[in-house]
This record gives structure tokens, C-alpha cells and sequence, in this order.
């Protein structure tokens, strides 16, 4: 049985998303030590990637994020191929992860040595405490519970196949869901996508599959300000969005992290690799 990670980055006009990838693979191999294979529609020759799967780029979605100080960026968004991960992975057993999710423990590791045949979160932790995420828990107010694509593991299973076929059916569908399930249908998110397939497989229960604790996240209004050599991370956010002059301050160390800010990870990169190096 083999075992691996699962990446997909396609690089827009504010991001560089393969830097990314090669930052997550060096923590992967440092903490997991398994292999990772990177999906992209780049040449990639580098020995942090075990094998490269070429795809296309898929149709953009555009997507504003929005940061500190109340500033915006407009960017392409190429998220639509994350449906094709059962059949590009390579391995038996695969933690498919956003780029933005960062290893800093082996706690992901313990999945391999399950049964279980597919699997995600079911909630986030905002690790500030400041409840960027309050709005997460449904794809509306009114609608079915939100699940969470950024970490995923999945074995080659007839279950975990219906449920990226699923997937796949709803992103070919998105505009009749999001009618269907009360929510806006852009920009297109596989977290809806997966949300949505997990229900109706599931019977419209979907109490399955989840991995256990919550994700822990940063939001974009969240600063990394320090990276020590021991990869704790002193970071920085508003104790409210809107309150500018509001900062608080808080380290962090050994707990696998999303962070959303994307921008702060690439001013740290360095410092981030020289850790994930050692």
C-alpha cells in the first residue's frame, strides 16, 4: 500500500502558488516523511516532488480577497481540477492538501493506519479567537452544513470515488445548487462542491467522514510578523476587522496550520524553508 500527499497549484497574476507547493512538500517531508506528488500546469523539476502529474489550468473563478487595512485583491482563481484528485493520485492512501495548509506535526500521519475511506473537516478554529469564520458553519444561513476541502484523505475506494464523482456533477451544476442550496454561485468553491456531495450521498446526513478536531486557520487578516528557527510563528491580527488599530499578538508552534493570508507566507518563505530545511 503506498502513501503520499496530493498538491495542486497553478500560479495567478498575485500569487505564486508552485512556491507554495514547494514550501508544504519540504514540511511534508520533514514532519510526515512521505512522499508528494504535484499536479500543475508548469514544468516542475525538482526533487521536493516525487512524481508531477500535467493538467490543464481549468476555467478561472474570480476572487477577491480581502486583507488588513481594509485592501482588496482581485485575482483569477484556478480551483476547478481539485475534482480530478482520485484519479491523478498516484497512491493508495492520499492527503490531498491545499498549499496553503502548512505541516508543522505528525498528527496527520495516523490517518494512514486507518480504515477509514475518506475523510475532511467538518468545522474551522479560528486560532485567533476572533471569529472570522462564524459565518462558515452552513452555505447559508439557511442551507446545509459547510465542510472543508483544504484537507482531505481518501483512499482508492468506491466511496471516495462516488464522492468526487459527486463533486464533480455539482461543479458541472454549480448555478442549479446554489439555487437549490440558498447560496451565491460565485465564485465557485470546492468546499460548497464537497459540502453539497457529502450530503446527498450521505441521505442528507452527513455526520460521516470527518476527521477529528477542527481545522485550525488563520484568516487573511492575519499577519505572520516572525518565524523562528524552531517554526513557531509570531503572528498578528485584529481583535476586530474593523478596528485597524486593534492588534493583538500571539505565537504559535507545532500545530498544522491553514493560513489564508497567502501574501505573508510568500514574505516568510524563506525563513520558512530554512526551518522545513533542517
Amino acid at each position: 500500500m503506498t502513501n503520499g500527499v496530493l498538491l495542486f497549484a497553478f500560479n495567478n497574476n498575485s500569487i505564486d502558488y508552485l512556491k507554495l507547493a514547494k514550501l508544504n512538500a519540504a514540511l511534508v517531508r520533514k514532519h510526515l516523511n512521505i512522499p508528494v506528488t504535484l499536479a500543475t500546469d508548469m514544468k516542475v523539476n525538482d526533487s521536493l516532488f516525487e512524481s508531477v502529474v500535467y493538467v490543464d489550468k481549468s476555467e478561472p473563478t474570480t476572487r477577491v480577497f480581502k486583507y488588513r487595512n481594509n485592501s482588496n485583491d482581485v485575482t483569477s482563481w484556478f480551483n476547478k481540477t481539485r475534482t480530478d484528485a482520485y484519479h491523478l493520485s498516484p497512491y493508495d492512501n492520499t492527503l490531498l492538501l491545499d498549499v496553503d495548509f502548512l505541516i508543522f506535526s505528525n498528527d496527520l500521519k495516523k490517518l494512514f493506519s486507518t480504515n477509514v475511506p475518506f475523510a475532511c473537516y467538518d468545522s474551522v478554529h479560528d486560532i485567533t479567537d476572533t471569529a472570522s469564520f462564524s459565518g462558515d458553519t452552513a452555505l447559508n444561513w439557511n442551507s446545509i452544513p459547510m465542510r472543508w476541502a483544504t484537507v482531505v484523505y481518501f483512499t482508492k475506494d468506491p466511496i471516495a470515488k462516488n464522492i468526487f464523482s459527486m463533486m464533480e456533477r455539482v461543479k458541472l451544476n454549480y448555478e442549479y445548487y446554489a439555487q437549490l442550496f440558498n447560496f451565491n454561485f460565485t465564485p465557485y468553491r470546492n468546499d460548497y462542491a464537497l459540502s453539497i456531495a457529502l450530503q446527498v450521498l450521505g441521505g442528507f446526513n452527513s455526520d460521516r467522514f470527518h476527521l477529528p478536531g477542527k481545522l485550525s486557520t488563520l484568516s487573511t487578516y492575519d499577519n505572520i510578523e516572525h518565524v523562528n528557527d524552531d517554526g513557531s510563528l509570531v503572528i498578528s491580527y485584529q481583535k476586530h476587522h474593523n478596528e485597524n488599530k486593534n492588534i493583538g499578538m500571539s505565537s504559535i508552534k507545532g500545530i498544522d496550520l491553514h493560513i489564508m493570508n497567502k501574501p505573508t507566507l510568500l514574505t516568510h518563505y524563506d525563513k520558512l524553508m530554512q526551518y522545513a530545511s533542517v
